[in-house]
């Protein structure tokens, strides 16, 4: 049950979603993915879920840059 749980978080971390929600709660990418990494800790139940929720964070991280680099 707790890889459900999970699973149901990850979705805030991949791409697609990310994106989406810096528009809908017209917040900015930097901020979204501070907050995100702020609460990652109390937001999984399980290490590989964190883990995966970090290597999501790492890939926003790096769209970001060159979202900067390119503004």
């Amino acid at each position: 049950m707790k890889i459900l749980v999970d699973l149901d978080h990850l979705w805030s971390f991949t791409q697609e979603n990310f994106w989406q929600d810096t528009l809908r709660k017209g917040v900015a990418p930097e901020e979204y993915m501070n907050n995100l990494r702020r609460d990652l800790p109390s937001y999984f139940v399980t290490k590989i879920g964190m883990d995966f929720a970090r290597r999501f964070l790492g890939e926003r991280e790096k769209e970001i840059a060159l979202f900067s680099v390119s503004s």
